[in-house]
């Protein structure tokens, strides 16, 4: 995840349009769903070194998602399990939303085997690996937690451990135990994620209608939403997607560059922002509707 926020980052860095394509999973052959995406990044004005650097960097691939413009190289990056239709546009700045998303969808996560001589970590999708001595379980996870950002801790193995991980780190990281072998680890791990993030999106919309609307705490509405974002005032974005607001990539780009959080919620959200789009505020205002 840390990987694709710093790509993403860059991409939106640059001042020039950007051509953003997604492939997902599809039977039908890759040549024919290419051409109806490069006919949407012609009809947005992209240029054909850009077109044609996106095809070669992709061709034959799927589930990935591509970035291209005239001063910046191609960007692939890996989405496993991507959904979406194929999109392709050629917009200022890139239309980063669909990976965000994805992203949100798989939160950071550090899996523990626990065994009677020591633990195994695994942090995803970070890739790192640590071993450690019994003795140590505790204050090892409590370590990779930290380094990697993570909020969820799945514990494969000995419960009395999984108990006083829970006892030493909740409420600030959930923790999870599973005594399925490793056969069927790999579903349920990606279960209590998904479970997890789809949890952590309702907390957040709650706390928007508490916090902001009940408590004058936030912004929503494309231009208010702009306004506070511009003066740095923006906590957390929330923006809906598919079907974003007009704005939406803007604000993304000023989010992510800025170092706010952003969660993307489904437009059938309940309680989703005014306008697709809004945002918890760091300092007390008036709720503002634009």
């Amino acid at each position: 995840m840390t990987s694709h926020l710093a790509d993403l980052a860059e991409i939106l860095d640059t001042g020039e349009p950007v051509a953003s394509v997604y492939m997902g999973a599809s039977a039908v052959p890759w040549s024919v769903r290419w051409i109806r995406v490069a006919d949407q990044l012609r009809s947005d004005g992209a240029d054909p070194p850009t077109i044609r650097a996106l095809h070669d960097a992709i061709a034959g691939r799927a589930e990935v998602a591509a970035f291209a413009g005239r001063s910046l190289e191609p960007r692939v990056l890996p989405v496993s399990g991507f959904t979406q239709p194929d999109l392709g546009r050629y917009t200022w700045p890139a239309h980063v939303l669909p990976v965000l998303a994805w992203l949100q969808e798989r939160p950071a996560c550090v899996i523990a085997v626990v065994g009677q001589t020591g633990a195994e970590l695994y942090a995803v999708p970070a890739g790192e690996h640590t071993g450690c001595a019994a003795s140590s379980v505790l204050r090892t996870c409590e370590a990779v937690l930290d380094r990697t950002g993570s909020r969820l801790l799945v514990v494969c193995g000995d419960r009395l451990t999984a108990h006083a991980l829970a006892r030493r780190l909740s409420p600030v990281i959930e923790v999870h135990h599973l005594t399925s072998g490793p056969r069927s680890r790999a579903r349920r791990v990606a279960d209590i994620m998904r479970a997890a993030a789809r949890r952590w999106t309702d907390d957040a919309v709650a706390d928007f209608s508490g916090r902001c609307r009940d408590r004058g705490l936030g912004v929503e509405g494309p231009r208010s939403t702009l306004d506070a974002l511009a003066t740095g005032r923006v906590q957390e974005l929330l923006v809906v997607h598919p079907d974003p607001t007009w704005c939406a990539d803007e604000a993304v780009r000023t989010a992510l560059l800025g170092g706010t959080r952003i969660r993307v919620l489904r437009p059938d959200t309940p309680g989703a922002p005014l306008g697709g789009i809004g945002g918890l505020c760091r300092s007390t205002l008036g709720v503002v509707r634009a």
